[in-house]
């Protein structure tokens, strides 16, 4: 029987309405591929870098070479940490 959750276990894409439906497939192959954040305490602040540095850019307040520039420099700094 089909619910609207996915399952987490690989087995279960094996057969069945999983295995035979392709439009479902795409949810197994991020599955597969799926990696996790790294466990970093700072991991939050890692990630505002980034999204300020996008925000830059889709703002036309920098060019996207210098707001990588500048999220790189900051990154390092907190990974150093």
């Amino acid at each position: 029987e089909r619910t609207k959750d996915l399952p987490a276990n690989t087995s279960a894409w094996e057969s069945g309405t999983l295995a035979d439906d392709a439009d479902l497939q795409t949810f197994k192959k991020q599955m597969d591929t799926a990696k996790s954040s790294p466990s970093l305490a700072n991991w939050t602040e890692i990630t505002d870098k980034v999204d300020q540095a996008i925000a830059k850019v889709t703002q036309g307040k920098a060019s996207a070479e210098d707001a990588l520039k500048t999220a790189q420099s900051e990154i390092e700094g907190l990974v150093k940490q």
